[in-house]
């Protein structure tokens, strides 16, 4: 009898969109929270399980029409932490920190360099080394972002994480439109043409985070003096990023870079003073979820069965260049050479944003082998899986964390 209910009920949610949705958050949050408790996993690692399960041929509760459904949900959840990241390049800081700026730009070089150079020598075409390249440079902020609000880290390495993702983020994004767009070219008879409207998609995207941080600073100060202070400002800049979200949707300019570009814009007029003290916590938290019940659900585990040597030696590579370049740099930042290891590890996971981007190239020059898909796919799985994990070691080592948390005394 009860196992008739117990098929009854699985096969009512199956047929029932918005009863899996809600039963797929409520068991996220509550099997993060207990993994979070006993083995002091990161919240987001169970969402990502969560997600995997539900999202297994035989469970089949999360099926191609539900992930559907949560993509809205995960291209918000994406913009907000793009904007997060972008609120935290400070161009006058910046100034007086460009050692900081210095470091990130050698770091990226230095990795895209040695991963173009091992790619080359695998045998991968010039295109798509380069395009993987790019994307190693990137830092997740899906999962940089969750973590260092979960473990409330707070010092330098924590802060120069932010920036550091910040910096390489906006760097791989122009790069990839790039090569995006020299894959459009070499297919096009009119190649000004074609250059052309990639120009012109890169200036739109960073116009129109311009635009949208002007508007939002302006109506934030008018809501401000003239209208309710508790959920009304939180609301405007909810709504500003989901607007500039779809704005770029609706005008064809990259909706990632215009989104960063909004919060890059929000930190700098004015000095950022309109937004401070606002406080999105519950809405992101609620989003970040989604965003991870659905990368879970969405992820092809069929993958690790032909996982290549290149891949693997992709990862390697990523992550000694990663760690060294900020280790050896450490002091003429300013920080100690511990720092500046545990710095590179904070920000090793790589960015989901390279599927997006892989996959953009791929439509673009169809005949590029789909080992470039498959290489870069097991690097971000990798990152996926493991990131959560390094990155909260890392900051605990850093002496970042506080103890109640997990962290050390000294870093």
């Amino acid at each position: 009898m009860y196992d008739t209910l117990f098929v009854q009920a699985i096969l009512l949610l199956k047929g029932n969109q918005l009863a899996s949705l809600g039963l797929s958050l409520v068991l996220a949050v509550l099997m993060a929270e207990v993994l979070h408790r006993l083995v002091r996993m990161p919240v987001i690692t169970g969402y990502l399980l969560v997600g995997l399960l539900l999202g297994l041929p035989g469970a089949g509760v999360l099926d191609a029409q539900a992930l559907h459904h949560l993509s809205l949900f995960s291209d918000i959840a994406t913009g907000v932490l793009l904007f997060e990241l972008g609120r935290h390049l400070d161009w006058h800081w910046l100034h007086n920190e460009r050692r900081l700026l210095i470091m990130v730009l050698v770091e990226s070089v230095a990795v895209f360099a040695a991963v173009y150079g091992l790619l080359i020598f695998s045998g991968v075409a010039p295109l798509p080394a380069g395009l993987l390249a790019v994307l190693t440079i990137t830092t997740s902020p899906v999962i940089l972002m969750p973590i260092l609000r979960e473990t409330r880290a707070e010092g330098r390495v924590s802060e120069w994480a932010r920036v550091f993702a910040a910096t390489n983020n906006a760097l791989a994004l122009v790069l990839t439109l790039l090569l995006i767009g020299m894959a459009q070219v070499s297919k096009e008879e009119d190649w000004q043409q074609a250059m052309l409207e990639l120009l012109v998609q890169l200036g739109g995207a960073i116009a129109l985070g311009l635009t949208c941080g002007y508007v939002l600073t302006f109506s934030m100060r008018w809501l401000r003096r003239h209208g309710p202070r508790d959920v009304l400002p939180m609301l405007l800049l909810f709504g500003a990023i989901v607007a500039c979200v779809g704005l770029a949707n609706v005008i064809g300019v990259p909706p990632l870079l215009a989104v960063l570009s909004l919060g890059i814009a929000s930190r700098n007029i004015g000095n950022g003073e309109a937004l401070l003290g606002i406080n999105i916590d519950s809405l992101r938290s609620l989003f970040i979820c989604i965003l991870f019940v659905q990368t879970g659900a969405s992820l092809d585990l069929s993958i690790w069965r032909t996982i290549p040597v290149t891949a693997l030696l992709l990862i390697v590579t990523r992550g000694i260049i990663r760690t060294s370049v900020p280790f050896l740099l450490a002091p003429y930042t300013g920080l100690r050479h511990a720092q500046g290891a545990w710095l590179g590890v904070v920000v090793m996971p790589m960015s989901s944003l390279a599927v997006l981007s892989m996959h953009s190239v791929m439509v673009a020059m169809p005949e590029l082998r789909q080992e470039t898909i498959v290489i870069g796919l097991t690097t971000l799985y990798a990152s996926l899986f493991i990131g959560p994990l390094t990155t909260r070691w890392a900051l605990q080592r850093a002496g970042e964390v506080p103890e109640a948390l997990g962290g050390t005394r000294n870093g």
